[in-house]
């Protein structure tokens, strides 16, 4: 073994010792601590080597608040109390999703570290069909198949020609539409219909 990369086995009894007492410490452990601890005769870029070789990973650590049983439950009363109360969701009326033809666009899987799998990549757009639809209090089941490119002018003349008539006839101007800032929602000209068409988002 080439000895510029070798660690000793007093210098890996160190790393380990130095390794704890960082934790301990709660700490961040990077190699130039664990060089610097004991002043090692090796380089930093070998430690990080012996570190992945001893199957440790350097990563980033998550940000966590920690709370409490009783931290936990007052906010699920709290936020309960307030979807309860505060919004009246027998009025509110959602919107579209797109059913792409070749799944999901997000797709995960448990793996091990060793095993590596991958999806056929999309290409020219890989096929998806957009469906709008609501379900009204009264039963009242409306949908329209989108068709062609779905910008600011389509979902502008489907708010006109049929959405808005349909929830003015059953709601008068009490309906809210629900909306999830897809950027056709947040465009200029969408905004401007909303706001002339007396529509609460």
């Amino acid at each position: 073994m080439d000895q510029r990369f070798a660690i000793n086995k007093g210098q890996k009894l160190l790393i380990k010792k130095t390794l704890s007492k960082l934790k301990e410490r709660k700490n961040k452990v990077n190699a130039t601590k664990l060089k610097n601890e004991y002043d090692l005769n090796v380089s930093v870029s070998t430690i990080q080597r012996h570190m992945r070789r001893s199957g440790r990973k350097y990563k980033k650590i998550s940000s966590q608040i920690y709370l409490s049983h009783k931290h936990k439950k007052d906010r699920l009363t709290k936020v309960s109390t307030w979807v309860t109360e505060n919004h009246v969701w027998e009025k509110a009326i959602s919107d579209e999703t797109r059913f792409s033809l070749d799944g999901p666009d997000d797709w995960r899987t448990y793996l091990l570290e060793y095993e590596y799998i991958s999806r056929q990549r999309r290409q020219c757009g890989g096929g998806s069909i957009i469906v709008w639809m609501m379900t009204l209090p009264n039963g009242l089941l409306s949908y329209e198949i989108i068709k062609g490119k779905f910008d600011s002018e389509a979902y502008i003349a489907m708010l006109r020609t049929s959405i808005v008539p349909i929830l003015k006839l059953n709601f008068g101007s009490g309906f809210w539409l629900q909306e999830y800032n897809l950027p056709v929602h947040k465009s200029a000209k969408v905004t401007d219909f909303m706001k002339s068409s007396d529509i609460k988002i």
